[in-house]
């Protein structure tokens, strides 16, 4: 499309000209996409990174005891109540915020141990993209310049008056403007 605007008028080349950008900038994000995600993939596979990762995801089996043992706590405090036959509203919302605590906490933890080996199959389709990305930037940045698009683009009258002056039509003032 561009291509069929670009030397059509002044109206497609100024279109032409708001497709490359939108394109280079629409290539430029791209770019910077699959930048990280080869960057996920190289990262991934580092040795440094991994121990890391244990340490960050360490977290998950020392804090879910303590949760574990703060449902068994809100159970028992529950449990008792019953047995005593006191009023065990403020128990169970303790007990049911416990246990809600726990799942969110445990299914975030599984997550998070899973993430690391996941990111690893990245690397080859981040530098897929990276490679096609470049050569999608060389080749809309190449078919701008023999567009010309990305250029200067004279007037019309002055290319209508060149055109006059090499068809044989000599007046003094289309003369004179040809020359300057």
């Amino acid at each position: 499309m561009m291509v069929l605007c670009a030397q059509k008028a002044k109206a497609c080349f100024c279109i032409s000209k708001l497709f490359v950008f939108l394109t280079n900038l629409l290539l430029i994000f791209c770019f910077i996409f699959f930048i990280i995600l080869a960057v996920f993939g190289i990262a991934s596979g580092q040795d440094s990174v991994k121990e890391e990762w244990a340490k960050t995801t360490s977290t998950c089996t020392t804090s879910a005891d303590e949760m574990l043992a703060q449902v068994v706590t809100a159970n028992t405090t529950l449990q008792l109540a019953k047995i005593m036959g006191a009023n065990t509203t403020v128990q169970q919302i303790t007990l049911n915020e416990a246990e809600a605590q726990l799942s969110t906490f445990s299914q975030m933890c599984s997550c998070m141990v899973d993430t690391l080996s996941k990111t690893e199959p990245l690397l080859g389709p981040g530098m897929f993209g990276l490679v096609a990305v470049i050569i999608g930037f060389i080749t809309m940045n190449g078919l701008c310049c023999t567009m010309g698009c990305c250029c200067y683009r004279p007037d019309m009258s002055l290319v209508k008056v060149d055109d006059a002056v090499s068809k044989g039509s000599s007046t003094t003032k289309e003369t004179e403007m040809a020359e300057a």
